[in-house]
């Protein structure tokens, strides 16, 4: 074949499929575990996988096509090869190299990244190439828009609610809407100065603004925050470099104006019509010590104790979930179960400092530098426009200052190294490259070489984008199939299980946990018989136990053993000391976590074993004595052990800190110690918020006592009747006895 026409060939497919990219915020799988993360991740991998192998033969054709080297090359490179070193240095390997199936941006995911960026740069060099990039991101951005909007006209269109507030489209997460349309705002800016066409400055400015209306919308405060600050410093950067005088007149008199509006917007920040103002009614109501920031304190806090225990190479990319169970605040359990397990610090920042120790830190922030300095340069030069420099450089500005709110996820890492492809291009030297290009001899290749080549390229690309990315989605889809079935049939969900086990993924700790949970939920319901929840329970306990071998820094993992070995200790009583050691190990690698107490603490009680629970939630409490639940399950071990007095102190320490109630059972719990101690008034009350959530015969009839013994002998009466008619026929006699008494 001749070289031109093999080239011009390859380098076809190989723009198709880095442009075919750029549409990953699209990708919505329903019938996969986290639709909106794994297909996107999956479609990326199995995409830039392609990709490689074709590049990587036309390189072969014409070593032109290579990478140019440029400062921002060289420290991008450098970054991920820092994160590779964490990866091997790390506590956890595996999860550093694939994550989880939540998150999926481990090193592997990284390295995609990577890969789309020095490609995309390469082959789009020129100021055509990159208005062609830039271009099809802005349509995949508007799709996304779209794909928002259209909850407006379709309520329930991907768990959307139908309303302006909080848009979250194809993203599933309007944090990441938001943060994915910030960028796109500045990618517009530059392809706005990048191409001088009229119908594509129309195209632009149509999809900016109804990307900036949907980027409103999403109310993201870290990216409204992000284009704020941004904005503040490119009006500065302008007041230093600009020697037009009107320009400086106009700037100054618009932060005059922006002054006295925002002003004006804060101390109306409470007032009704402030409510209804999209974005603006978050901006102004943020605040840095409550809400989600008090927790994100917590965490850059926790993130800060961790680096100073591996200060170089860190704990490994996606192992801060490892770090924040062994350094846990009691503290985060005020804020819900919810904000008690973390896997981010939710700071690019401290995230870094925990991925890769003052290494990985050093090396993410050395590219940000990179990038900005090496177009500042470019700029100073005459290579780059004054206001397309501003839009670049800004464009890593904004994305730096979001990111010290959250974190990275696929679609926020894509429109990252779109922009670092976009600089790249700027950077490298590409007009000299092609026109020494043009001067080729065009020759033929040699068909052997190329042939054995190619197929060696084919084979291992091929086998990589199948490994990596298509059987994990086959994967992700049998494990949500298996979940589903669980749901109504044990005994159909074993085989499905198990063939989802038997298939081996990279992301096979996520099967065996999941089994292990849904294992503890079947045995739970007593829907099957005794045989098939042996069988559940046997399979679950030894893939869990594999899990563990694994990786035997999960606190989670323990604490699902322990749960599975309670639930087995009630067929077979020799599982009790296993849970208790599956207990004590996850509180070994997470001393102050809450939950792993109150679960422990309840296998002692149905040991009979009151003092070594009350010990235990006393060990909880202690950790941080403002959580209702530990004063709660402190109460209930004390109510069985008979100390009854002390029980009911603290069910009122409970009650006084706004204790929920997970059954109508702990209300009556409650009322009868009152009850016992002849506080009828207070038992009526709780009896009456269990009867609020359901209505059993039992506690019909312990209210009517509690009536009977206030003196109220109507409701007495009433209570016992309504009693009788819901109580099997067996109890009858002795409702209708007391019924016969209160007359």
């Amino acid at each position: 074949m001749n070289q031109g026409k093999a080239e011009r060939i390859l380098l076809k497919l190989v723009r198709f499929f880095i442009l075919a990219a750029l549409f990953v915020p699209l990708i919505y799988t329903e019938d996969t575990l986290f639709p909106f993360i794994v297909g996107k991740i999956v479609y990326f991998q199995a995409v830039i996988g392609i990709a490689a192998g074709l590049y990587l033969m036309l390189v072969f054709v014409n070593p032109e096509w290579r990478p140019r080297l440029s400062l921002l090359l060289k420290v991008v490179f450098m970054y991920i090869v820092v994160l590779f070193i964490s990866t091997v240095m790390g506590v956890d390997f595996s999860r550093s190299f694939w994550a989880n199936f939540e998150r999926m941006t481990g090193w592997y995911a990284l390295l995609h990244y990577f890969l789309f960026f020095v490609i995309a740069a390469s082959v789009f060099p020129d100021r055509a190439g990159r208005t062609k990039l830039l271009k099809t991101m802005l349509i995949a951005s508007l799709l996304v828009s779209f794909s928002a909007l259209y909850s407006l006209i379709k309520p329930g269109f991907l768990f959307q609610m139908g309303t302006l507030a909080r848009l979250a489209g194809s993203l599933g997460n309007s944090i990441y809407l938001g943060n994915y349309m910030l960028a796109s705002l500045f990618l517009a800016g530059i392809l706005y100065f990048e191409d001088p066409r009229k119908s594509s400055r129309f195209f632009v400015i149509l999809v900016g603004i109804i990307n900036f209306f949907v980027f409103v919308s999403a109310e993201t405060r870290g990216a409204m925050l992000g284009l704020l600050i941004t904005v503040a410093i490119a009006i500065f950067f302008i007041l230093l470099t600009t020697k037009n005088k009107k320009v400086r007149f106009g700037i100054a008199g618009s932060i005059i104006i922006f002054a006295f509006l925002a002003g004006f917007l804060y101390s109306n920040r409470d007032a009704g019509w402030m409510q209804k103002i999209p974005g603006v009614r978050r901006l102004v109501s943020m605040s840095l010590s409550g809400g989600t920031m008090a927790t994100r304190y917590i965490a850059w806090n926790i993130a800060f104790d961790a680096w100073k225990e591996r200060p170089v190479f860190g704990w490994g990319p996606e192992n801060f979930y490892y770090a924040f169970n062994k350094y846990y605040n009691p503290k985060s359990l005020e804020f819900s179960y919810y904000e008690t397990w973390f896997d981010r610090a939710h700071n690019v920042v401290f995230d870094h400092l925990v991925f890769g120790g003052v290494f990985g830190l050093l090396a993410y922030l050395a590219v940000y530098a990179a990038a900005i300095g090496s177009l500042f340069k470019y700029w100073r030069r005459g290579g780059i426009a004054y206001i397309q420099f501003i839009f670049a450089a800004g464009f890593f500005v904004a994305m730096f200052v979001q990111k010290l709110t959250v974190f990275d996820e696929p679609s926020s890492y894509l429109v990252f190294f779109v922009g670092l492809a976009c600089a790249q291009t700027f950077l490298a030297d590409q007009n000299k490259r092609l026109s020494e290009k043009e001067k080729l001899p065009q020759k033929k290749i040699g068909g052997g070489v190329f042939g054995v080549w190619a197929l060696i390229i084919l084979i291992f690309f091929t086998s990589l984008v199948y490994f990596g990315s298509i059987k994990t989605l086959l994967v992700s889809k049998k494990l949500l199939s298996a979940i589903r079935i669980s749901m109504s049939s044990i005994s159909a969900a074993i085989p499905a299980y198990k063939e989802v086990l038997a298939m081996g993924t990279a992301y096979i700790k996520d099967v065996e946990q999941d089994y292990g949970k849904e294992a503890v939920r079947m045995a739970q319901s007593n829907s099957a018989s005794k045989e098939d929840i042996g069988r559940v329970l046997g399979a679950a306990r030894d893939a869990l136990q594999h899990s563990l071998k694994e990786h035997p820094r999960d606190v989670y993992g323990f604490l699902l053993l322990g749960q599975l070995d309670f639930v087995s200790a009630y067929y077979d009583p020799q599982y009790i000391g296993e849970a208790e050691w599956a207990y004590s190990k996850a509180a070994e690698l997470s001393p102050k976590r809450q939950q792993i107490y109150y679960d422990w603490g309840k296998l002692r009680l149905a040991r009979q074993d009151f003092i070594g629970a009350s010990e235990l939630y006393q060990r909880a409490l202690d950790f941080n004595r403002n959580i209702s639940d530990s004063y709660w399950y402190l109460g209930f071990a004390q109510y069985n052990s008979s100390d009854k007095e002390n029980a009911l102190k603290n069910f009122e320490e409970a009650a006084r800190r706004n204790y929920q109630w997970k059954s109508p059972y702990e209300p009556v719990l409650v009322g009868d110690t009152y009850f016992d101690f002849k506080k009828y008034e207070e038992a009526i009350k709780y009896y009456e918020i269990s009867l609020a959530q359901s209505e059993i015969w039992v506690t019909y009839f312990r209210a009517a006592k509690a009536y009977a013994g206030a003196g109220d002998r109507v409701k007495a009466r009433s209570y016992a009747r309504k009693a009788i008619e819901r109580a099997p026929e067996n109890e009858h006699a002795d409702i209708q006895k007391f019924l016969n008494a209160v007359k």
